[in-house]
């Protein structure tokens, strides 16, 4: 076997494990963002929406940074804060998920990832019962 054919099976067998290391660090920053409190200029508040309610409906129509003002940067200071905080053996396996174009660890690419399960998240949620019931009144 020639070393970039074990880079990748390392590569492939870490993302493997990955996904679910996102998934549960994408989980731990949806609840974050809901303890906080509306977004500035909205009324949402009255119709019981959470927060990630509010950034789903707004995320239709806007970038992450157009959501509030510095939004995209909480976002990626999330991931930081989430990724540092992983055991050692998680941070393993999430650096060698993204090692092989550069025959290195990747770690920007890693959260990279993260950010873009989020967002795919933040989409699939405008599209729950909950929330198009909340667009539907909010369209009423």
């Amino acid at each position: 076997m020639e070393a970039i054919d074990l880079v990748y099976e390392i590569e492939e067998q870490c993302e493997y494990f990955a996904k679910d290391i996102r998934a549960r660090i994408c989980d731990n920053i949806i609840a974050a963002l809901n303890k906080c409190t509306g977004i500035e200029g909205d009324d949402y508040d009255a119709l019981g929406m959470t927060y990630f309610d509010k950034v789903a409906i707004k995320y239709q129509s806007c970038s992450l940074e157009e959501i509030s003002d510095g939004f995209e940067e909480i976002l990626n200071n999330m991931i930081d804060v989430e990724y540092d905080n992983l055991s050692p053996i998680e941070r393993h396996i999430m650096d060698y998920s993204c090692c092989s174009s550069r025959m290195e660890c990747d770690i920007e690419a890693s959260k990279n990832k993260i950010m873009t399960d989020l967002c795919k998240i933040i989409d699939e949620h405008y599209y729950t019962e909950v929330v198009q019931k909340f667009v539907d009144t909010l369209n009423g």
